[in-house]
């Protein structure tokens, strides 16, 4: 519940003290009292969006590599620390359902048209995107406007 109007946010699900855009973050920081969360999006070869920070696999799975070069059954079977699953965009977003009141930030971490189409439509199409805010920190401002036209009204944000 925001204090005076201020939302306390947690950061890739709270990557402090979680292991980082996990449903076990989300449901970490849910039971903190976090009133929202901002996340990763990527999406993989076959077209499938998943949480995920690294451009490179290594740092959190331990296999080095391009994570945008495997298949979505590939993600599902590496593991964050060696302990988590990498989620499915939609799996955030229907733990989002349960989560009353919070809210989520989509930060589009590659530099892809395609992934503002996909995020833009996986939001547009869920029961929560009234909570949803498509987030860019970096200047694409192409990907946030891609994202819009295929979901007219989607939130974005800066």
């Amino acid at each position: 519940m925001p204090i005076n109007g201020i939302r306390l946010l947690a950061h890739r699900g709270g990557a402090l003290t979680s292991a980082e855009n996990t449903l076990e973050a989300l449901a970490r920081v849910r039971d903190e009292g976090a009133d929202g969360v901002e996340l990763d999006v990527r999406l993989s070869a076959d077209g499938e969006p998943f949480l995920f920070h690294d451009d490179d696999g290594g740092r959190l799975t331990g296999i080095a590599g391009p994570v945008n070069r495997l298949t979505w059954k590939e993600l599902e079977e590496r593991k964050v620390f060696g302990k988590y699953r990498i989620p499915h965009l939609n799996e955030a977003l229907e733990f989002l359902e349960d989560w009353s009141d919070a809210v989520l930030f989509l930060d589009l971490h590659e530099d892809s048209l395609r992934l503002a189409e996909v995020t833009g439509k996986r939001v547009a199409a869920c029961a929560v995107r009234d909570r949803v805010s498509v987030l860019d920190f970096f200047g694409h401002r192409d990907l946030l406007l891609r994202a819009r036209e295929v979901a007219p009204e989607l939130r974005l944000s800066v």
